[in-house]
Order: structure tokens, then sequence, then C-alpha cells
């Protein structure tokens, strides 16, 4: 497919079934077949609504958000995506979701008619997508933005398994636009958590969670 505002498209030899695997989820290819990745740069569009289905992304790595527009101008994003997750599925034949990049990524695409095994290889991406989304609605069902934060961080810190260290790369508008709240509420949450001692700043890109039990209690 076209890649707009990427600008430069490398090509890297990387293998797709290992992250797969280690998910739970096998591609109809055999175990030794290595697909292209792409390089994007950030804020590139992957896709739009209108755009035809049947492409599948997996993420080498970066981060990818995807999200709708609202009637009022105002932007929703449903979700994000690291590296080895896999996106773009949708059940209509057209998508309904914007998908672009967040910041540098290696993408492979992948044809899902083609080279996904099956109903169970479907199946598990589906159920993988459902499960973003309850996480999702249980952040925005938070009252408070202390609340919804917290948990976008334990969530995190969950889907990238790095002991406790939170790799954040988008900006706070994303946040803000994922959970519902402005700009100024996400700053001064994460202040106010460091003041708690909860979090620490580790890089200009990534926290340190210094209390989990303490954010989880956050969100009770």
């Amino acid at each position: 497919m076209a890649l707009e505002g990427s600008g430069v498209m490398v090509m890297l030899s990387l293998s797709l079934h290992t992250l797969n695997e280690r998910r739970g989820i096998t591609p109809g290819s055999p175990p030794h077949r290595v697909r292209q990745a792409v390089f994007h740069r950030a804020n590139s569009m992957l896709y739009r609504p209108g755009d035809r289905t049947g492409t599948l992304y997996d993420i080498a790595f970066g981060t990818v958000r995807t999200y709708h527009m609202m009637s009022d101008g105002r932007r929703q994003i449903s979700g994000f995506y690291f590296a080895g997750d896999v996106f773009g599925l949708e059940p209509q034949p057209r998508h309904r979701l914007f998908a672009e990049t967040v910041e540098e990524c290696a993408i492979r695409p992948f044809d899902q008619r083609t080279e996904v095994a099956g109903a169970e290889a479907l199946y598990a991406l589906a159920q993988a997508d459902l499960g973003r989304l309850g996480d999702h609605l249980m952040l925005l069902g938070h009252a408070n933005a202390l609340a919804r934060i917290s948990r976008f961080m334990l969530d995190l810190d969950s889907r990238q398994g790095r002991d406790g260290l939170v790799t954040l790369g988008m900006p706070r508008a994303d946040i803000a636009d994922f959970l519902g709240l402005t700009i100024e509420t996400v700053s001064r949450v994460f202040t106010r958590l460091s003041e708690m001692r909860l979090i620490a700043r580790d890089t200009a890109r990534s926290i340190e969670l210094l209390d989990r039990d303490g954010l989880a209690a956050l969100c009770d």
C-alpha cells in the first residue's frame, strides 16, 4: 500500500513468527519465513476510514495509535500498540479508524487472508483487541484523573514487560485524548504522582514505577 507521509522506506529483515508465536498467534507461513519491515517516520498515516481492510500490521519497534474523529472535531484515541502487537483487524471491509505512527516505527504488513492460519489465529487477534478495548473502557470508567493515569501506567507496565520501567513514546496530548482528559490535567497528575513518590522520571521518555501497590490503591 502507499505510505503517506512516511518520506522514507527502509526494508529491514525481521522475523514476525517469533513475536507472534510468543503471543499465541501463528501465521500461516512456515516458521523460517522472514517478512520485510518498513520504516515509517513519526506521524505517518498507515490507514484511514474508508481504506480497505485485509492487511494486518506487526510492530517491530515503535508506537502506533488508532483513533477516530468526533463530529465536533475532537480526536478520541482508541488504542496504543507497541513492539510485538498486531493491529488492523476490523470486521468490516473498510476501516472505521485512523492508524498513525506516534514515533519512528518499523512495521511488518501481512495479508490477513493468506498469511493467518485459520479461525483460531484470527480469534486470538480479535481476543487481544477486545481485551485492550475492555482495559480502555475500564480506564474511562474511573471517575478521577489520578485513578485513570495510575491505571494507564500499570497497564503500560504490564504490556511492555520492562519490570517497572515504562516507555512513553506518546506525547501528553495523546495520553489526554486516550483518557478523556486535558493536557494540563495529565501534567498535573504526573507531578502529583511524583510528589507522592509513586513514580519517578528515568529519562525524557521513560518513567520508573516506584510503588505499583500504591498506584493500584489509587485505582480502587
